[in-house]
């Protein structure tokens, strides 16, 4: 049974082969947006691993031939599909809520889930909040055999960098050259898959990745492009966002968070965009929700209009790696760095059951040991949080592209050695100093602005305060500034939260160890003072943990 609630699936069906189709994508020099008899014939009599790994784009398939019904997912999981067993039939969806609601089926979550949820903000691996519900995962193909039920799976891509030391130094003009043509070409891909945008929506900061895109749209000419920021007034990353759209002529919109956040909290939106992008396995990432709801309400968005996020050029240029990551020689070595993907409130170090459970997913990755840390960041982090930020687009019905995951893209980082990648060495270099449009050149980064800034008492006085010191004083209720971030305004999307963790939590379910760690070291914690990630984990746990009286 397939049961799917987004209008933007397309399907074709003939008496060999049925295919479910949702994005676009590009193959052999041609961009295809919708299933056609073109489409259809790719998948014939062909292997799908070694047809889908010279795809290019943003998608998810689902085919059914024969007994056999395979779903794909792209390389960066933009489109998640769900699949479980019920009533002795295979069931393939892309939304569990919408599901549950339309057949009345009740999904049990289970503890570890979601004490591992609570904890990272995301559930790895192919695993979701719910009994034998699973999610088909980044660069992965699931095969469901619907006579047995058997599922099995191939991976036909894995982010595997390169962790070599190089001894020659590279050619700056060189890699400049290949660099300029690929973005040129990335931004030019993205444009033909959108022939019918009405403006490029661009949430631009005032560090590198999204000066990229708009760099790029500047220099291929596009016109049809608005910019916006959003925040506290006159923040740095707004300001500086600002003067990037200015000097390029585009159109700029700041979204002031302390006045549409509290507009905001008099809706349902927010806990219905929640459950809208958790999906069984995602904490909601809201840092740009407020502005897309405040650019829909003042008309500024129109029909059409297509949003480009600077994800993840970050990760794939190098700015996650850690020197020390090069020398890994085991999977205990590599673990310690995977640790900060779960440390939500220290509760991971809490709790023996969970560290065992995550340490079974590690002890299963069969690639280098010092490849871990980015893989395990590709394929949980990046996927699942990162990219999933690209719901808050969808929910407003707006389409979106992510063109820095681009696979000619990715393909040439992957490659570049680990020493030319660390703290993103070679793109900084090459960006200012080759690819910058003349316009931009005198306009600061943000982070050079945070690298040589020198920290405030405040801030200093922090960093040597110990945890244990930190947490007696949230026992006692201290209101902590830690999660202020006071360029985004995040703080500012659950300010109305003023009950205390104990009142939140006493009167509802939730697995047993969390609720007492909860209870124990934050019951006199107000809520609005928590981590956004946090507070956004508890709320749906909350509505899982009690729906159907579980």
């Amino acid at each position: 049974m397939i049961r799917l609630f987004d209008e933007k699936w397309v399907s074709y069906k003939d008496e060999i082969l049925e295919l479910y189709f949702r994005g676009w994508f590009e193959y052999d020099n041609v961009i295809y947006h919708e299933v056609n008899s073109s489409i259809f014939s790719l998948f014939r009599n062909v292997n799908i691993g070694d047809l889908i790994k010279d795809f290019n784009g943003s998608f998810s398939f689902i085919i059914i031939k024969d007994d056999i019904l395979t779903i794909i997912a792209d390389r960066n999981r933009s489109y998640p599909v769900l699949y479980f067993i019920r009533d002795n039939k295979v069931v393939i969806t892309d939304s569990i809520s919408k599901y549950g609601k339309t057949t009345n089926a009740i999904f049990t979550p289970q503890d570890v889930m979601a004490e591992q949820y609570f904890a990272s903000s995301y559930i790895f691996d192919k695993y979701t909040l719910f009994e034998n519900v699973f999610s088909v995962q980044a660069g992965e193909i699931v095969f469901i055999n619907k006579e047995t039920n058997v599922f099995t799976s191939e991976v036909y891509f894995q982010w595997l960098p390169n962790m070599s030391i190089a001894l020659e130094k590279r050619k700056l003009n060189v890699e400049a050259k290949l660099q300029d043509e690929i973005f040129l070409k990335t931004i030019n891909r993205m444009i033909k898959s959108c022939p019918e945008v009405n403006n490029w929506i661009i949430p631009l900061s005032g560090g590198y990745d999204s000066r990229v895109i708009v760099n790029y749209l500047y220099k291929l000419g596009i016109k049809n492009v608005i910019c916006y920021s959003y925040g506290v007034a006159d923040n740095e990353q707004s300001q500086l966002s600002q003067q990037i759209a200015e000097a390029l002529g585009y159109h700029w919109y700041f979204i002031d968070y302390e006045e549409w956040t509290n507009k905001l909290q008099k809706t349902s939106l927010l806990e219905d965009y929640i459950d809208y992008a958790f999906n069984g396995t995602s904490t909601a990432h809201l840092q740009d929700f407020p502005a897309v709801y405040a650019l829909k309400q003042l008309n500024i968005l129109q029909k059409g209009d297509v949003f480009v996020p600077g994800h993840t050029l970050d990760f794939i240029t190098g700015g996650h790696l850690i020197e020390s990551m090069e020398k890994i020689k085991s999977k205990n070595e590599a673990f310690p760095f995977l640790e900060r993907h779960f440390s939500n409130l220290n509760y991971y170090s809490y709790n023996k059951t969970l560290r065992d459970h995550i340490a079974g997913i590690v002890k299963n990755i069969q690639i280098g040991n010092n490849q871990i840390p980015e893989y395990f960041n590709w394929k949980e982090r990046q996927s699942k949080f990162i990219i999933n930020s690209v719901r808050c687009y969808e929910f407003f019905g707006f389409e979106w592209r992510t063109p820095l995951w681009d696979k000619e893209l990715t393909d040439y980082w992957i490659k570049i050695e680990f020493n030319f990648r660390m703290k993103r060495g070679v793109f900084i270099e090459v960006f200012k100093d080759f690819l910058v449009v003349d316009k931009l050149k005198n306009i600061p980064l943000y982070n050079d602005l945070v690298k040589y800034r020198k920290p405030s008492l405040k801030e200093r006085m922090k960093s040597v305060i110990p945890t244990s010191m930190k947490t007696k004083l949230r026992r006692l209720g201290f209101k902590t500034s830690s999660y202020y971030k006071i360029n985004e305004g995040l703080n500012l999307v659950y300010s109305d939260k003023d009950e205390t963790i104990h009142d939140f939590v006493i009167n509802h379910k939730f697995p047993c160890q969390m609720k007492s760690f909860i209870m124990r070291n934050y019951r006199n914690q107000e809520m609005r003072y928590f981590g956004i990630n946090t507070i956004t984990s508890i709320l749906l746990l909350r509505k899982y943990y009690n729906k159907n009286n579980h």
